[in-house]
């Protein structure tokens, strides 16, 4: 059984996700926290394997909650849900450790398949191997290169994002060349699969 903890407000698409959750015979919710306050204790006793943190809720600051989570809990993988105007946050959320970004409307069936993979992460799941060879190490992206990603990811033209960092379109486009080149694919789209695959799901 995957255990989930909701770190959000209390709305109706909370409620809705609850009860979708626990109607699915693999997932649990194990806990549910609204207030910055009530994170690290939630995150203790619940023992989640995923959280799925809501960033569209500024008197939430779900990257201050993901921050939290991971501080009390490493082992627990943290998926954020970010509109588009969230980007900037969720950008943040997956350089201090998120796991996933996934998009606020994402289909149910998305998020599902999303809390399932993020539950069997390597990251989350593998234990050294003692005397024997582990396995191939993680990709290694610069933190421009990362962002650069999920931001293709998401829909984000190279103008874009050259625009919202204040460097060319081309300086963009090299960023994502190098990330594909780390990830050890020859083409940008295929760098956007892998990490759609990572996320679970479509972004």
């Amino acid at each position: 059984m995957i255990g989930v903890l909701l770190v959000m407000g209390d709305t109706p698409d909370r409620v809705a996700l609850r009860r979708r959750l626990d109607a699915t015979p693999d997932l649990a919710v194990v806990g549910q926290v609204g207030h910055p306050a009530e994170v690290s204790r939630c995150v203790r006793t619940s023992a989640a394997d995923v959280a799925l943190v809501d960033l569209s809720r500024p008197s939430l600051d779900g990257v201050a909650a993901t921050r939290r989570v991971l501080a009390v809990r490493p082992r627990t993988a943290v998926i954020v849900l970010a509109s588009p105007r969230d980007m900037d946050r969720a950008v943040r959320a997956l350089a201090i450790g998120a796991h996933a970004y996934l998009p606020a409307g994402a289909a149910p069936q998305t998020l599902l398949a999303a809390v399932r993979s993020a539950a069997q992460a390597p990251e989350r799941t593998a234990a050294p191997q003692p005397g024997g060879d582990t396995s191939a190490p993680p990709v290694v992206l610069t933190a421009r290169q990362r962002d650069a990603l999920h931001l293709a990811a998401a829909g984000w033209s190279d103008e874009q994002i050259g625009a919202r960092w204040g460097i060319s379109a081309r300086t963009v486009a090299v960023h994502l060349r190098r990330a594909a080149d780390r990830i050890g694919v020859k083409y940008r789209a295929d760098a956007v699969r892998w990490l759609r695959a990572r996320s679970g799901g479509d972004s």
